[in-house]
């Protein structure tokens, strides 16, 4: 089972501090999503972050930034996705990535296109979302069937509370943002987060 935390898009106050303290309790995956950010601050919170936890670390939006830090992945937009020809995507997933490039999708229509160019797909709103409003699944995501299902990570209204029944639909790969977030003591909720893990 692997857990995925999603950054906010807003500015979460001692936000650096808490990502250290996720990392040393076992955090091997962070989205790196700030879509308000310009590049300089990406940089400047990026060389913030001390160099033995870049790997674990997927950047979105800013794709330049993979010449200057050695991160674990990239997250494709679905603009910068439409907007590069294969021969891009061949050479971004050449990259030596730990965790690959991964992009989006809404349906299930989309898997088997889109998984021919990248490594993941965050599919959702797998559940009705924590963090926005009004964003409801409009069908059951129930990926048990698909031979590709381990390349799926779960997002959407995911918490401690669903994460058995995201993994009875079929999913080993979940990621979290609001359960996280949108809390008093984010640290905490990522400490239940894990004692669920270990249920499971």
């Amino acid at each position: 089972m692997i857990y995925r935390v999603f950054t906010s898009d807003e500015r979460i106050k001692n936000e650096l501090d808490i990502l250290l303290q996720l990392f040393d309790r076992g955090l091997s995956v962070l989205h790196l999503r700030k879509k308000k950010w310009s590049i300089d601050i990406y940089r400047k919170f990026l060389q913030t972050i001390p160099k033995e936890y870049h790997k674990k670390i997927i950047i979105h939006d800013q794709k330049v930034l993979l010449d200057e830090f050695d991160v674990g992945g990239f997250h494709l937009s679905t603009t910068q996705f439409n907007e590069m020809d294969k021969n891009e995507l061949v050479k971004l997933r050449q990259r030596s990535f730990l965790w690959g490039v991964s992009a989006s999708a809404h349906s299930f229509k989309e898997i088997d296109p889109l998984l021919k160019n990248v490594d993941h797909l965050v599919v959702g709103p797998v559940f009705t979302s924590i963090s926005k409003t009004d964003y409801h699944p409009t069908f059951e995501w129930n990926v048990q069937h698909l031979s590709n299902a381990d390349r799926l990570i779960a997002i959407g209204g995911m918490s401690d509370k669903v994460i058995g029944q995201a993994h009875q639909l079929g999913f080993n790969q979940m990621g979290f943002l609001g359960y996280i977030w949108m809390n008093d003591d984010p640290v905490k909720q990522f400490d239940k987060l894990c004692l669920k893990m270990n249920d499971l």
